[in-house]
């Protein structure tokens, strides 16, 4: 499965530094210094979402994260295109009628290999429109309320206009240890059309380059 986390762009150890090398160095260091240890040899694009503090504050409450929750979540999706889609929001999210010309962010799209034979597939339920729900987050922490022993859901993206399943687990042991694949992209806003032109920088990615109005996934 995809994952999708920021490489660069607003971070200070990125802007602060001559080289990526350097910055990458940097921003290990900080990161070393604040988030709690991990052990189990997992690399670190795939540690770092567990490293949270927790229970979850009220603020960095999402969809399958409750406030309060106490176990961090690992969210990715089934095909590279969703989590574009799904990382698009947000970051148009931060930016949208804003008053600046163009910012732009490097991402790190990785796969890691996911196995969990308990996942619970919510695709099926007469409610999925209301875990789907844009806005409103009741159903699906209402969800993961109801079912604490359950590792891991699948449940189709309200982003991507086709729908792709996305995953999310809260427990580490269902994932790889390593990444299987890297690439870089980058996230270019336009506050002329609230929008966002994703492109791939290294590989073809099927999709790419895309532009994602904030309208289409708000």
């Amino acid at each position: 499965m995809f994952h999708i986390v920021t490489r660069g762009g607003t971070r200070p150890a990125y802007r602060r530094s001559s080289s990526l090398k350097k910055a990458e160095w940097l921003n290990s260091e900080v990161q070393g210094l604040i988030d709690p240890p991990l052990s189990g040899g997992w690399h670190e694009l795939i540690k770092g979402p567990f490293r949270h503090p927790v229970p979850i504050g009220p603020v960095f409450s999402k969809r399958f994260l409750p406030p309060y929750w106490l176990k961090n979540v690992f969210f990715a999706a089934s095909f590279p295109i969703t989590s574009v889609y799904e990382v698009a929001f947000y970051f148009l999210r931060e930016r949208a009628g804003r008053d600046i010309s163009s910012l732009w962010q490097a991402r790190t799209l990785f796969s890691v290999a996911f196995y969990d034979p308990d996942l619970v597939d919510l695709s099926g339920r007469a409610d999925i429109s209301q875990v789907m729900d844009r806005n409103d987050h009741t159903k699906s922490h209402q969800i993961v309320r109801d079912s604490p022993e359950t590792n891991s859901f699948s449940y189709p993206s309200c982003r991507d206009p086709n729908h792709g399943p996305c995953i999310v687990t809260y427990e580490i042991s269902c994932l790889g240890k390593t990444p299987k694949t890297e690439q870089l992209l980058t996230y270019v806003f336009d506050s002329v059309t609230n929008s966002v032109e994703i492109s791939s920088q290294i590989t073809h990615l099927k999709g790419l380059p895309l532009q994602v109005t904030w309208d289409s996934v708000s």
